[in-house]
């Protein structure tokens, strides 16, 4: 079968493609193909080279790791073989030095003459909503259910705290209903960007609520509902949930009340429609009528009978999106146990076991990729780092308004609270606090949310980054994964601040105490938490006092006082002078008193304020031992350090995070005033 073509150059002509044929009685091919590299690649004539390039394409605009966004000219590029015997032959692209990416595969279409080929090719200008009912009957034999099931007799205040009504449209009636009891329903995911909606008000609201009373309106409909209108008929549904329609747009009461259990609306759906391609409501579904969509496929015949065509798991397809783009749109994603999506001019489906497309075979369907990012946070496995998988996509995600930071994320924190067995403060873990406190931003500064504090990754905005906290499993481009024991081990050796929270009263309580919080587990070494800490003055002796770790009482002035918690706390100040600053990536480094580098800083607020500019000496305090010494010549430990600002004396904001490389024990290096034991308030 390696048969040279002429529509093959002379190195993909040579490659054994019987691999991919059980024709050929081969099951097993070479570990990899080498191809040469992409310029090469993409300069032959070649039917695969130009089938490779797409491919390439494709990876660079929907692979979520950020090696992958940008591939050079001069990368070497290998594929490797998955046989018959797999139940999705293929190839796979190798980059030798960036790695395989998951999401993109170059398959053999199912009318190849290959028995277990999985990929079909996409025909039609109209979806067969047949086969997406098949895919949803599919999913309703799952054991346990994808979906909630009730037993009839839920009432909504059972389900949705504090909702007593909830609406939909009644896509067979054609009017608004409001029903007191649960019913099965879809739920629509989409953006509604620049689109001028119609939208649910006081004054509409009883007429809306007349049979055929939407018929009336439709040509006022954006053209995203009106799809989904007709998307639910066909699907054999009678209602479905849109924000637009279904909460009172100008009764501020009510969309607090819909808004306050948004998650659950999404959680409790039978299915959400996910208009994952529109840039705004007025795109539409491609594909609900005949005509609608025209589907781009990158097909080659390599071999008389063996087609080959660019395959991407739909999960990865709505990566590069506008929707998925914006922050109430991860919650909904990510919550819906049952989607159907619209993306790339097609569809698939994804249940929480499956993901069914219409561009592959639906009786060798694939399970869901337990490496989709988003998909592996939310299996909540080790739910600390998973959390921090959330947060660090959704702080680059857009908010139109800014105070939502927490509200668009609630749902998601609900279920990382239930599971870690603790609550969250601001934003915040409380029972692996130290661990979100180590964030930068991930690409550049950081700019300052007003209204949330400083100390948590809500207070900020822009892409940002955890650093994490097991030295075994660093990984440099993406941060640590973590275990929960090499977590326990870290937060009981590496840290020693005592953390206070600070109400507006003055008030001050533990952040967190394992011995009150009854629910706490704390026999149970598989959840992280502090079961005990090392104080600091029982680790090193720098020659003062360090033992004080109780909150005094500090009076502060009422017009200071912000409305969220403030902590307060004990820990190691010192002094140290910015050098070498990098205006375009925000970074510094820390110089002490001998002019040493001792580390580095990454810059909060750079563009925003005049802090940076107007001293040379900064003053930063110490919060935990990092896992990793600077640098393997060093004999000093390295240590997580905060940059502060302090705005009238008694109340500090962060201005920056960074690393430190130095002999705690011995300080003398620190600039003056420094160093001491200092209590701080940290807005």
């Amino acid at each position: 079968m390696s048969v040279a073509s002429s529509m093959l150059c002379p190195t993909c002509a040579a490659l054994p493609f019987d691999v991919l044929d059980p024709r050929f009685g081969v099951k097993y091919g070479p570990p990899t193909w080498k191809l040469g590299t992409l310029t090469q690649i993409s300069r032959r004539q070649c039917i695969f080279c130009k089938l490779v390039t797409q491919a390439v394409l494709r990876i660079q605009r929907t692979e979520p790791e950020p090696r992958f966004r940008q591939i050079s000219p001069d990368q070497a590029i290998e594929i490797w073989a998955l046989g018959e015997r797999y139940n999705k032959p293929g190839l796979y692209l190798l980059f030798p030095s960036l790695g395989a990416p998951i999401g993109t595969t170059i398959g053999v279409l199912r009318d190849s003459q290959v028995v277990n080929s999985f990929y079909t090719p996409i025909s039609t200008t109209q979806i067969d909503f047949g086969r997406v009912r098949g895919w949803l009957s599919r999913c309703s034999l799952h054991q346990p259910p994808c979906q909630y099931n009730f037993d009839g007799k839920s009432t909504l205040p059972s389900l949705f705290s504090g909702l007593r009504t909830i609406r939909f449209v009644d896509v067979d009636e054609y009017c608004l209903v409001e029903r007191h009891n649960f019913s099965r329903y879809v739920a629509l995911s989409y953006v509604w960007g620049t689109a001028t909606s119609f939208r649910l008000t006081k004054a509409n609201k009883s007429r809306l609520m007349q049979p055929n009373a939407i018929r009336d309106v439709w040509d006022l409909l954006p053209k995203t509902i009106q799809d989904a209108i007709t998307a639910v008929r066909m699907i054999g549904e009678k209602y479905v949930w849109v924000d637009s329609l279904c909460l009172v747009q100008n009764d501020p009461q009510d969309v607090a009340n819909g808004t306050g259990v948004m998650d659950l609306i999404y959680e409790y759906s039978t299915l959400t429609i996910a208009a994952a391609g529109g840039r705004d409501a007025n795109d539409g579904l491609p594909g609900v009528y005949a005509g609608s969509r025209f589907v781009e496929e990158h097909v080659a015949e390599v071999v008389p009978g063996l087609r080959l065509a660019v395959y991407t798991n739909g999960e990865y397809r709505v990566e590069p999106t506008v929707y998925n783009s914006r922050a109430w749109t991860l919650q909904e994603f990510a919550l819906s146990p049952r989607l159907l999506c619209f993306v790339d001019n097609q569809v698939f489906f994804r249940c929480q076991r499956a993901i069914y497309s219409e561009d592959s075979h639906d009786e060798i369907c694939p399970k869901r990729s337990p490496k989709a990012p988003l998909h592996q946070a939310m299996r909540m496995k080790n739910p600390a780092e998973g959390y921090r998988r959330v947060v660090e996509p959704y702080s680059a995600r857009i908010l139109s308004f800014p105070a939502d930071v927490r509200n668009a994320m609630a749902g998601i924190t609900r279920r990382f609270s239930s599971i870690m067995k603790c609550r969250f403060l601001e934003g915040i873990p409380t029972a692996v606090f130290d661990h979100f406190l180590t964030f930068k931003g991930a690409r550049s500064s950081l700019k300052r949310r007003n209204g949330f504090p400083s100390y948590s990754w809500t207070g900020w905005i822009g892409p940002l980054h955890f650093w994490g906290t097991n030295l075994t499993n660093w990984i440099p481009e993406s941060g640590f994964i973590l275990d929960t024991a090499n977590e326990n081990e870290w937060l009981y050796e590496n840290t020693w601040i005592v953390w206070y929270k600070r109400d507006p009263s003055g008030l001050t309580s533990l952040v967190w105490d394992v011995l009150v919080d009854e629910s706490f587990p704390r026999a149970s070494v598989s959840h992280p938490t502090y079961r005990k800490k090392k104080s600091f003055a029982s680790q090193y002796h720098p020659g003062f006092a360090t033992s004080r770790t109780s909150p005094s009482d500090i009076t502060l002035q009422p017009n200071t006082i912000p409305s969220y918690t403030l902590l307060q706390f004990w820990t190691l100040s010192v002094f140290y002078r910015l050098f070498n600053i990098d205006p375009f990536r925000a970074l510094a480094d820390l110089v002490d008193r001998q002019g040493t580098v001792i580390g580095s800083l990454s810059l909060d607020s750079f563009e925003e304020t005049e802090f940076f500019d107007n001293t040379e000496i900064f003053e930063l305090i110490v919060l935990a031992k990092t896992p990793w010494p600077r640098n393997k010549l060093s004999t000093n430990a390295s240590y997580f350090v905060m940059c502060l600002e302090w705005k009238d004396g008694t109340i500090a904001e962060r201005r920056g995070m960074g690393d430190i490389s130095v002999n705690i024990n011995d300080l003398r290096d620190s600039f003056e005033p420094g160093p001491s034991w200092k209590e701080i308030i940290l807005a």
